[in-house]
């Protein structure tokens, strides 16, 4: 894993606005800066865009103070590839949600970026473990020494050392190997173990079978018996059955002639019927014919008596509409008559009610008008003493302000002449100078000084006193005052709005009361005229004329009605004479064809018992021939039980046939199964001892013990070569596989122990501390990420060393960067992160880290 960029916001100490950090050009570099600039961060910030771990820290405390998202984009080059990492987290709200995350990765090809993430952050980080060739833990342990932890890998027990040597190797793979061998041999049990149940099963089913040949030959040969005896027995059937068919077509023909005569003899009865019903209808027509002289008479006075009518009806309508008119004036006149009345009584209802009262409340009006003038007068006054009351308030405030000054005068002056006192006391007793001008004056004029001075700074303190007393007095009676004068404006403001309130409404009265004086002389004069108007009934002249006009036009018409009802009775007496009519042309039309439909209905009579006659011959002659119908059918039903035993018989033989060829097929199969699975079970018996061998091959006392064996001399070589240039071939290590048991039986115990001796010889490592372990570890760690680096398919060509030297002396630190400088060629990168300013120059390359109030920033230098 080689990187390429980092871009990170809102990530620990980091905000926005962060700088690309663009590791293109650089190989050997120095991470410098104060501590907690955020340094380590940095690396931080790719473990977690990588593997979404950092150091001991939970999702949201990697946001920023202040922010709710941290994001982190991390491009990087495995196996000739360059990938991207999208890592991004928002901030839990509250303690019922948790934060949300999420991760993207993809593969950049010419700036162009597919997404190759999987359904699931899971799934996605598996993918880049696989991509970058290690997890975190593997990473910290070999290519990345963090900040507090350079012994991550010396300080675990020998065991622990010794997986994650093999984790680093990507003896991994061979653990997934011994797995699946594993799971193919438990399946291999599984295979065996079933084939060994299904072959006692299929020998068991076997013998329960046994050998069905020579029972179905016998059965085979009962069956063909059978059919000869069945064959036989249904030609016999065949015959009988074709003579009872015959007969049973006489007796059939027999009921067809029985229902011909039932239905010949219902025809006659309706012919009967129908020759009955038309000889009564020519009748009939008959007798209306005979009397059409009396219908004709009668439909010609029908018509008269109508034209009678309709003139009749004429005259009706003209005088329903003259009716209708003069009901319609009446209504008019009414309504008339109905709204006067109310608009008098409206009038009235008004004058009483309202007009009157307003119209003589006119003086009390007035003189409540005056009393209202009389208060806002006495307002006045009170308004007069209050500005009395303000402008004593405005003395009090310029008397206080002339004491205040007064009192900081006397203060000031006292504070000088006491200061004067003050120097007067510090000067020398033997000189008889004045302090102030320097001029002799003697002890006797020095003391007469200090002593007026004392008498001054007395008087000056009494009249202060006094002052302050008087500023009391002065703001005891200004408080009084002021709230004397809040107390009169706000009885003042609420009275005034109170008199300005009434009187507006009391003028508003006056004013109404004047209109409806006004109102009332005119409602009273139209009150008048209307109770005249209405006494006279003179409101509605024109319409009681055209009244009058109406009843004589309606005189005129002479229009009566009871002989209108009388002729009307007349037509409907007449009016049978319509139907008669009809009836009448009806006979004249239908007589002829009803009397030729008589005489055909008489012939159909005598064909029909013509035929009726015919067919009692005919049936007579067949009940002869069935007399012998009833033995012949008996034998038939006789014959088709002894065909139905012998076919029941046949079945069952069938059955049992099929019975036992399916006995026969069973144990075919059965036989050729049980060949099967014998040849199974050898084949999975075979399998599982290969399986069982690559178990043990592939297992950690196999394969894996064979390739750790294998590097842990090369990485023993590495280490001793860097421990060697940084301590002048002081100390060597020694890395032991193997150790013997306690006991001093058995095989050895699988290990990796770490020996390390110099000048007073070999010890455990857990001897060291201070400057000589982290040496110890540095070596390790550093070996460890070359074997990391030159192992095959191992992606991460990259060395982070963050991890302080400050347990080591000028020295030592310049023989680390010398151990360090020696192993640039084995890596693409080698990023070392320190705080020293003696070890900055030393290298080409500085990232600069420095932070202020907006978060921390970098910079190549």
């Amino acid at each position: 894993m080689i990187p390429k960029r980092l871009n990170v916001r809102n990530f620990l100490c980091y905000r926005e606005d962060v700088p690309t950090l663009d590791f293109d050009g650089i190989h050997v570099a120095c991470l410098c800066g104060d501590n907690g600039h955020g340094k380590s961060a940095l690396l931080d910030s790719i473990t977690w865009a990588l593997w979404g771990t950092a150091r001991g820290k939970t999702q949201d405390e990697l946001i920023s103070y202040g922010s709710d998202e941290c994001r982190v984009e991390f491009e990087f080059l495995s196996r000739d590839l360059q990938y991207r990492v999208i890592r991004s987290h928002t901030r839990s709200r509250g303690r019922s949600r948790s934060g949300a995350s999420d991760l993207q990765l993809q593969i950049l090809d010419s700036d162009q970026a597919l997404t190759i993430s999987a359904n699931t952050i899971r799934e996605t980080q598996t993918k880049i473990n696989q991509i970058v060739g290690m997890e975190y833990e593997t990473f910290i342990n070999s290519a990345f020494l963090m900040q507090g932890r350079s012994d991550e890998f010396t300080s675990k027990t020998p065991g622990e050392r010794k997986n994650l040597l093999a984790d680093i190797l990507g003896l991994q793979i061979y653990e997934d190997l011994q797995k699946r061998a594993r799971e193919k041999i438990r399946e291999s049990e599984s295979e065996i173990s079933y084939s060994h149940g299904m072959i006692e099963t299929l020998k068991q089913q076997l013998s329960d079978i046994g050998d069905p040949t020579n029972e179905l030959a016998k059965v085979t040969e009962e069956l063909s018996q059978l059919v000869k005896h069945e064959s036989e027995k249904a030609n016999q059937l065949d015959h009988l059955r074709q003579q009872v068919n015959e007969l049973l077509g006489v007796q059939n023909q027999q009921l067809e002639l029985e229902g011909d005569i039932s239905r010949y003899t219902q025809e006659i009865d309706h012919i009967t019927s129908q020759i009955t019903t038309i000889s009564s209808r020519v009748e009939d027509w008959r007798n209306t014919i005979a009397t059409s002289d009396k219908i004709e008479s009668a439909l010609n006075q029908l018509k008269e008596y109508r034209l009678l009518l309709e003139q009749l009806d004429k005259t009706k309508q003209i005088h329903d509409s003259i009716t209708h008119q003069r009901d319609l004036l009446y209504q008019k006149i009414q309504h008339q008559e109905q709204t006067l009345s109310a608009q008098i009584n409206q009038i009235r209802s008004n004058i009483e009610q309202n007009l009157k009262p307003l119209a003589t409340s006119h003086d009390a009006l007035i003189q409540k008008k005056s009393d209202i003038i009389y208060l806002s007068a006495e307002l006045e006054k009170s308004q007069a003493n209050l500005n009395e009351a303000k402008q004593r308030y405005e003395n009090l405030l310029l008397r206080t302000a002339d004491l205040n000054s007064e009192a900081e005068r006397q203060k000031t002056e006292g504070e000088d002449i006491r200061q004067k006192l003050l120097l007067m006391g510090s000067s020398n007793n033997t000189e008889t100078l004045c302090p102030l001008c320097q001029t002799s004056i003697g002890e006797e004029g020095h003391q007469r000084i200090r002593e007026s001075y004392d008498k001054d700074i007395k008087n000056r303190r009494s009249a202060y006193r006094n002052i302050l007393e008087s500023i009391k007095i002065a703001d005891a009676e200004k408080s009084s005052l002021s709230n004397e004068i809040a107390n009169s404006e706000e009885t003042m403001r609420k009275e005034q709005s109170t008199i300005q309130t009434h009187r507006a409404e009391i003028e508003l009265r006056i004013a109404e009361s004047i209109k409806a004086q006004e109102e009332l002389n005119t409602n009273e004069s139209e009150l008048s005229k209307m109770e005249h108007a209405l006494a006279l009934k003179t409101f509605a002249q024109e319409e009681e004329a055209q009244v009058s006009d109406l009843n004589i036009q309606l005189e005129n018409l002479m229009y009566d009605h009871d002989s209108r009802e009388i002729l009307v009775k007349q037509i409907q007496e007449l009016q049978y004479s319509e139907s008669a009519a009809a009836r009448l042309e009806q006979a004249k039309s239908q007589i002829t064809q009803d009397e030729q439909l008589l005489t055909n209905l008489e012939e159909s009579l005598a064909s029909r018992q013509s035929d009726i006659t015919n067919r009692l011959e005919t049936l007579s002659k067949g009940s002869i021939a069935l007399e012998g119908l009833p033995e012949k059918q008996s034998r038939l039903n006789e014959l088709a039980l002894e065909i139905n035993d012998l076919e029941s018989t046949h079945q069952d033989s069938a059955t049992k046939k099929a019975l036992l060829e399916n006995k026969l097929s069973d144990k075919i199969r059965l036989s050729e199964q049980l060949e099967s699975t014998t040849a199974k079970l050898s084949t999975f018996e075979g399998s599982q001892g290969i399986f069982r061998e690559l178990s043990t091959i592939f297992g950690r006392e196999g394969i894996q013990a064979m390739l750790i064996e294998t590097v842990v001399p090369r990485l023993e070589e590495e280490t001793n070569s860097l421990l060697g240039r940084m301590t002048d071939n002081r100390m060597h290590v020694k890395l032991e596989t193997q150790k013997e048991r306690r006991s001093g039986n058995g095989e050895p115990i699988e290990t990796l122990e770490i020996n390390v001796s110099d000048e007073l010889g070999s010890r455990s490592y857990e001897m060291y501390s201070g400057g000589e372990a982290f040496r110890i570890n540095l070596a390790i760690r550093i070996a460890l990420s070359k074997v990391l680096a030159q192992r095959t398919g191992a992606p991460l060509p990259t060395l982070f060393i963050d991890e302080g030297f400050g347990t080591q002396d000028a020295a030592s630190r310049e023989r680390i960067l010398d151990a360090i400088s020696s192993i640039q060629d084995d890596f693409d990168k080698i990023i070392v992160i320190t705080h020293l300013e003696d070890l900055k120059d030393m290298f080409p390359v500085r990232i600069e880290v420095q932070k202020s109030a907006t978060g921390s920033t970098f910079w190549l230098s």
